[in-house]
Formats: structure tokens, C-alpha cells, sequence
């Protein structure tokens, strides 16, 4: 039976984009476990997850608006979800037995969170497709689909327990609905999408700009109305006050709070610290070095130069609005002090569109040339196997180090498989996230220094009879002069003190945490010296393979986030970890663990 023409074009675009999403979803899925049961692995996800714990207490204020709070309500409606499903399958008796579970084992709260975001970043590759049929035509839809579906960059994020990939398909939605603006009701569902985008994460609502310039442009059909006659129109009001009441009924307290909201957010986008620490002149030096030519690669930065060539000489509705999209986000990230690969996310949509539109220009001039079919059919093959390869191969190998057990697993199992019970350990670092995650004695929890994230969490647990299991271990976190959040009681040290502190303190093993090269150190590299001149190293857990250490690239050269590229020689995630035994003197000998 023969379809009709258009059913036809309907069911192979629906096959593409089916085919393309299964491809994304795996993609974002390989490696989704990484560093469990250690669920301070991956970056920032120690900021929604318990926040949306914390509303399951009935406190719905946040505790920080450097986000907004769209994100953690949705993980605590999942969160309620789980509850429930456990009420009824008999392993939740209670809300108390809920809350042991979060303090005790959490990594399913975490795994939840980060199957939202992989969730979300899949549907945002199938919304690209559909945006940028839309916008262009189908063959651009599957390239610039496959362009994102493949990237480093998205797929990286896409793994993380945070709000970008929710606010991403949320732009994107926005973007896809602004294309057809024509009545009162297409501004309202506009505003909506640009609400639940801003609530998401407040840099995605820069997609406001491209709608309200949707406005003044001449319409999906074609028609031309006097500017005044636009300018006139409430409908742009309208899209905006829909905007601001979805975003309010979203994350309430980021207007009720509004001065705080504003400090919090002022102080996150000022990075001027950071980007001076981390040696780079300008945050445009840095995107240019790492969000496009590590987070694109070089390739699919030219095409999408050419494709934003081609979009300036023969304009189009959509072209301009992606073009102002990339403008604005470009100026938002380059003009600040943002030094995050992830902050440049907004832009890979508009800029994947360009480099498909520009390869499809490429296959369709080399189509019309008199050549044989086949060499025709090989450059189709070829070029976006070109333009896909890098990134690819940077995705596969991150997404294979991902499956690896990471090194401070790794490191909490050694030290609860040799060091005895009850023995006081400290870690050299000022991020405690850094640290193998260890159960602490009852007395350490009492002598922790307290913070808003972990201060309940050690009143509860230091009530439950049954806490801790056996070993468990006297935790204090060794650090020097300068920034530092503790999450165990902080020792300030430094090279005159250090050997009195340790024998105060009556530490039996110092665990050093070091990154790589070209990575800011924890300690000074003297306070490093002086551990390995005056304590017996006991245990040496390293991350790569070989003598001399590997020289990864890390978007922040604090060396926290898995490395953006040179994977050679990474067996896997995490810092150099090396144990050393206080006394008695040469108690042990080093041994490395590949």
C-alpha cells in the first residue's frame, strides 16, 4: 500500500528522529553510575539534591538563589514519587526510614536527579531536530541533530544532576513556539516556555530576546505590518507578563527574596577571581580555547562560522532570530567573568543549526555538480563523518572513563579494607568534595564544624542507635591559608605548624589528594614536600597509567571536573591519592594500586 506523500515524509521524519533520540539517550546513559557510592563526584550536584530534601522537611525557602529553584522542586515531586513507590513495595516503612536512607546511602537520590537531566538532554537533541526542520529543512534537522547528539559538551552535562539540560529543552521549546507567532494565544504559550526556561536557569531566559525581536519581524506567512502598528501591540506585553507569573509560580522566592536573590546571583556571575587564578586574560579567551574549540572542536566551529556567513547574506525570519539567540548568549558569556564550559550550552543550538545548514549547502552544491552518483553518495558520507569525528571520539572516551570506578571509591574501599576502626584520619584539601567518602564516629559528627547542608544531616544521624556500621573513622580536614568549606572539623596549618598539629591532633594517616599537572594543587607544593620528608607513605592510589603523570586538559584547572581532553593514559576519574602512616616510623611501604 502506497502512502500518501505526506504521510510518508511524516513517518521517515518521525523514524529519524526516533533513531536519532535512541542514539542520544545512549549516549547520555553510558556511564550514568559514575562515582557511586560517592555522591560527591559529580560537580554541583550537591546543591538541588538536597535542597529538594530539605522541602520534604516543609522548609521551601532555598538556602542560595545563585540557581533558580525550578529544578529542585521537580526532583522533590520525583522524590515523592519514589517515597511512595517504596511505601507501597515495603522497602520505605516511614518518612524516618526515608530520610535514613538519603543520609545513609543517597546515590539513588542522585541517580534520579541525573536521569532527569539525561531525560531532558535527549529531548532537548529530538527538540533541535524538530527546530531546526522548522527552521531549515529535514537533511539540516538530522545533521545538526547528530552534531548534538554527538557532542562532548551536551553529553558531558547531560550526565550531571543539575538544571542546564531542563533549561535547555525549555529554550528550545520557547524558540520552536516563537517561530509561529501570530496570535494572542502563540505570545501566552511563548511567555509560558520562556518562564519555565528562566526558572530553569536564569541565563537560558536570554531566549526572551530573540521573542520579543520575533514580534517586529514580518510574520511566519510573510506579513508586513507598520512598525508603529507593532510597536502598539500588547501581545509582546503580554507574552512577557506570562513570563514573569510562570516564573514566580515556579521559584516564588527568588522575587519574594528578591534582594538576596540579586546578591547571590551578582556574586556567582562575578568570576573575575577565578578567571585570574585559572591564568586566562578574558572569559573570551577561555570559551575560545575550551567551550569551542574543546566543547565543538575546530571543524563544526568553521562550519558554523560559514553557515553564519550564509545565514547575514540571505537573511530568513528564523535565521535572523538564531542569529540573535547566538549574539546574545555569546555577548552574556564573553562580556562576563564566566569561566565554565557549560555556560556556553545556550549557544551550541543556534550554532549546531548553522554548521548543518552550511554542510547541507556543501552536499547539495556538490549534488547538482555532474559527478558520479556514487562519489556524490561518498561526500555525503563523508563530510558530516568529518565534522562528527572529533567530538565523537572526545565523547566516547569520556563516556568510557565515566564507567570507571573513580579513584576516591577506589581510595574509601582500600582504607575500609586496611586502616582499623576508629582511627583519626585527615585529608589535605579545602574541597571537601574532593575526598573519599568515609563513615564518620559518632565523635566526629559531634565535633564537625556545621554548615546548612550538612548540619541536619549530622543531628540526625548522630541520633539513629544503629550509626555508624563498622569502620568508621575520625575525619578533620587539613588546610592552609585561603578558601576553604569545610565539612569536617578544619585544621589550620601550615609548614611551622604541621608536624605539631599532626601530633595535637593525634592523626594516625594524612590523606593527600594532588591533581595533575597544570592543575591548581590543594596544599602548596612545600606542605606536599614536607608530608612526603617526614611520614611513611602507606598506600599510593593512582588514577593514570605509567610513571610521570598525564597532562589532561581541565576546563577548571582545579582539576575537579573529569578532563575536557587528553584521556591518554587515564585508567580513571579523580585526583592522585596517597596515604601516609603517622607513626610509627616506616611503618609501611608504598604500594600502588593501577
Amino acid at each position: 500500500m502506497n502512502l500518501p506523500p505526506e504521510e510518508n515524509d511524516r513517518r521517515n521524519t518521525l523514524l529519524l528522529a526516533g533513531a536519532i533520540g535512541l542514539l542520544a539517550l545512549a549516549m547520555r546513559l553510558w556511564g550514568i553510575e559514575f562515582g557511586l557510592p560517592n555522591v560527591f563526584c559529580g560537580v554541583d550536584e550537591n546543591f538541588s539534591t538536597p535542597l529538594a530534601m530539605r522541602f520534604g522537611s516543609g522548609e521551601l525557602v532555598p538556602f542560595n538563589y545563585s540557581w533558580p529553584s525550578l529544578h529542585s522542586y521537580m526532583l522533590f515531586a520525583l522524590y515523592g514519587v519514589y517515597y511512595k513507590l517504596g511505601s507501597l513495595l515495603g522497602s520505605v516503612q516511614s518518612a524516618h526510614d526515608f530520610q535514613k536512607l538519603y543520609f545513609t546511602d543517597p546515590q539513588s537520590f542522585y541517580i534520579i536527579g541525573r536521569y532527569l537531566s539525561v531525560a531532558a538532554g535527549t529531548a532537548s537533541c529530538l527538540a533541535l531536530f524538530f527546530l531546526a526542520k522548522k527552521a531549515c529543512s529535514l537533511r539540516t534537522a538530522v545533521l545538526a541533530a547528530l552534531f548534538i547528539s554527538l557532542n562532548f559538551l551536551h553529553i558531558r552535562d547531560s550526565h550531571y544532576s543539575r538544571p542546564d539540560m531542563i533549561a535547555s529543552f525549555f529554550m528550545l521549546l520557547t524558540f520552536l513556539r516563537m517561530l509561529s507567532l501570530r496570535t494572542r494565544k502563540d505570545y501566552i504559550l511563548t511567555g509560558i516556555l520562556a518562564g519555565m526556561t528562566i526558572a530553569s536557569k536564569y541565563q537560558f531566559g536570554l531566549v526572551v530576546i530573540p521573542a520579543l525581536a520575533a514580534h517586529f519581524l514580518p510574520g511566519p506567512d510573510g506579513e508586513q505590518r507598520p512598525f508603529m502598528s507593532r510597536l502598539k501591540d500588547p501581545s509582546p506585553l503580554i507574552m512577557l507578563l506570562s513570563a514573569f507569573l510562570v516564573f514566580f509560580a515556579a521559584t516564588p522566592f527568588t522575587i519574594i527574596h528578591l534582594r538576596t536573590a540579586l546578591q547571590h546571583v551578582i556574586w556567582a556571575a562575578d568570576q573575575e577571581h577565578f578567571m585570574r587564578l585559572y591564568g586566562f586574560t578574558s572569559a573570551f579567551s577561555f570559551h575560545f580555547q575550551y567551550s569551542f574549540l574543546q566543547g565543538m572542536g575546530l571543524p563544526l566551529m568553521l562550519a558554523s562560522l560559514f553557515g553564519i556567513i550564509r545565514a547575514l547574506r540571505r537573511p530568513t525570519r528564523a535565521g535572523i532570530l538564531l542569529l540573535v539567540l547566538a549574539a546574545v548568549n555569546y555577548l552574556a558569556i564573553t562580556l562576563t567573568s564566566g569561566v565554565y564550559m557549560r555556560y556556553a550550552i545556550p549557544l551550541l543550538y543556534p550554532l549546531f543549526i548553522f554548521a548543518a545548514e552550511a554542510a547541507d549547502y556543501l552536499i547539495g552544491a556538490v549534488e547538482r555538480r555532474r559527478l558520479p552518483g556514487p562519489l556524490k553518495k561518498l561526500f555525503m558520507l563523508l563530510l558530516p563523518a568529518a565534522l562528527l569525528y572529533q567530538p565523537a571520539r572526545k565523547a566516547i572516551a569520556y563516556d568510557w572513563l565515566l564507567t570507571q570506578k573513580d579513584n576516591r571509591v577506589v581510595a574509601a574501599e582500600w582504607i575500609e579494607a586496611n586502616i582499623p576502626d576508629g582511627s583519626r584520619l585527615t585529608f589535605t584539601t579545602p574541597w571537601p568534595a574532593d575526598c573519599p567518602v568515609l563513615r564518620q564516629t559518632k565523635e566526629s559528627l559531634s565535633d564537625d564544624t556545621r554548615e546548612i547542608v550538612t548540619g541536619y544531616r549530622h543531628k540526625f544521624l548522630l541520633a539513629l542507635p544503629d550509626y555508624p556500621r563498622k569502620p568508621a573513622y575520625y575525619i578533620t580536614q587539613l588546610y592552609e591559608e585561603g578558601w576553604v568549606m569545610l565539612w569536617y572539623r578544619g585544621i589550620k596549618t601550615d609548614v611551622k605548624k604541621l608536624k605539631a598539629d599532626i601530633k595535637a591532633e593525634k592523626v594516625d594517616y594524612i590523606v593527600s589528594l594532588e591533581h595533575y599537572p597544570g592543575a591548581l594543587p590543594n596544599v602548596s607544593p612545600q606542605l606536599t614536600a614536607l608530608i612526603g620528608s617526614s611520614y611513611t607513605l602507606y598506600k599510593e592510589i593512582l588514577p593514570y597509567s605509567g610513571d610521570a603523570p598525564p597532562e589532561p586538559l581541565f576546563d577548571e584547572p582545579s582539576g575537579y571536573y573529569l578532563p575536557c581532553a587528553g584521556f591518554e593514559r587515564l585508567l580513571r576519574p579523580g585526583p592522585i591519592i596517597r596515604i601516609w602512616k603517622t607513626s610509627p616510623p616506616n611503618a609501611g611501604k608504598a604500594r600502588v594500586l593501577h
